[in-house]
Parts: structure tokens; C-alpha cells; sequence
């Protein structure tokens, strides 16, 4: 069995740096070598669509958004440290943002979809008590639950439950990142889609909404 993307953000090795001009500031981008050319994609979009860098300007991305932080008068682009689930500490590069778009979007290609479909750090999840903290395989589950979609996580096979009487917990998508951050990878399926994510090896399956196997590293 082969991961379809990489079950872990890269964080230990060496970082790149790129030195774009967004309007009328210098911004500095640093990210892991490993997302060098996510990285090298992403500036060269914000400079075509005109971003006009300014101190403590924000641009949303659909996970996380780049703020663009002042650091002895040098302007970095900073995100959100996912392992911090206070949502308080932030980074100085954007490898995890990187890394968790390019794995949904990779995880979108293989369901032979168009593309993926947002979900943002901060939105919420319900999930089986404590699932996160085991080794379990887990399903995850887009909802339509009336006025929103809903993720839900829980353990193979899927607690029933869980949807229909909401008989979990609620936690937000970063707790995900942080505890089994290879399940960010699905959280780019769409409403009625199902990602299977094991531990050690990813995303090794993804189901459309009648139940039919899109793709399967099983």
C-alpha cells in the first residue's frame, strides 16, 4: 500500500525563500524545499492578480489565510500554526497551507473531480469521542445537514449515529490537522463524498455519495 499523498506536513526540512513585490511592499515567502514549487505557483498568482501587500493585511486562501506581518521592517508572509489548537500562534512560512491544499486537491483529482472544495481551518466537525487521539482508520463524511454541510469523523465502520443524532463531539477542522493531520487530505470531497484514511498510509480510499468506490489504495 502507497499513500496517495503524504500522511504529514513537511516541517523539519530546509526552507526556501521567495521575494515577490505585491503592490507597493516586498513580501518575503518562505516554505519547506519539499512544496518549493507550491510555493513558486502561489506567488506568481498573488503578483497576476494584483495583491497590494500592506502590515497586517490578510488574504484568505480556503484553509488558511497569509497575513502579511512586519518582522523589523521586513514584511513575511505568516499562517497559522495548525498544532496549536488555541489558534494563537502563527508561522512564519506557509509550508502547512501549502501542503494541506496541494493534498486536497490531490485527493480531489484521484475522485475525478474539477476541483476541491473548501473547508477552512476553523470550521467545525463532529467526530466520534476521542476518535481523533486513536489509531483507528477513520471515515470522514460531508453532510448536507439542511441550511450547511457538516464533516463528520468517526471510526470503520461508521457509527450511524454520529449523522443522525449527532452523538459525538464537536470540534473544529484544525484539532483534525493537528492530531491526524493525513485526514486533511479529504476535507476537499464535496457533500455526499466519503474519504477513508488510514493512519500510516493516508487517504487510501474515497467513496461518491451512492456508496461507489471512486479510488481505492486498499
Amino acid at each position: 500500500m502507497t499513500a496517495v499523498v503524504s500522511v504529514r506536513p513537511p516541517e523539519n526540512g530546509l526552507l526556501v525563500e521567495r521575494i515577490v513585490s505585491l503592490g507597493r511592499r516586498e513580501v518575503v515567502f518562505r516554505a519547506d524545499e519539499a512544496v518549493a514549487e507550491k510555493l513558486d505557483a502561489l506567488v506568481a498568482r498573488l503578483s497576476d492578480v494584483g495583491v497590494d501587500a500592506v502590515e497586517g493585511g490578510e488574504i484568505d486562501l480556503g484553509w488558511d489565510s497569509i497575513r502579511f506581518d512586519d518582522r523589523d521592517g521586513v514584511l513575511i508572509a505568516t499562517t497559522k500554526d495548525g498544532h496549536d489548537t488555541r489558534r494563537t500562534r502563527r508561522r512564519d512560512d506557509v509550508t502547512q497551507l501549502l501542503w494541506t491544499l496541494s493534498a486536497r486537491d490531490r485527493v480531489a483529482r484521484l475522485a475525478r473531480l474539477e476541483a476541491s472544495t473548501p473547508t477552512h481551518w476553523h470550521d467545525s466537525l463532529y467526530m466520534t469521542v476521542d476518535i481523533l487521539r486513536t489509531d483507528r482508520v477513520l471515515e470522514c463524511r460531508r453532510v448536507d445537514i439542511g441550511a450547511s454541510t457538516q464533516w463528520f469523523i468517526g471510526g470503520e465502520p461508521f457509527d450511524e449515529k454520529l449523522v443522525d443524532q449527532l452523538a459525538g463531539d464537536i470540534a473544529r477542522c484544525v484539532e483534525l490537522f493537528k492530531f491526524r493531520p493525513e485526514a486533511a487530505a479529504v476535507l476537499g470531497l464535496p457533500v455526499g463524498y466519503v474519504g477513508v484514511v488510514d493512519k500510516e498510509h493516508g487517504v487510501i480510499e474515497a467513496r461518491d455519495p451512492k456508496d461507489a468506490v471512486v479510488f481505492s489504495e486498499r
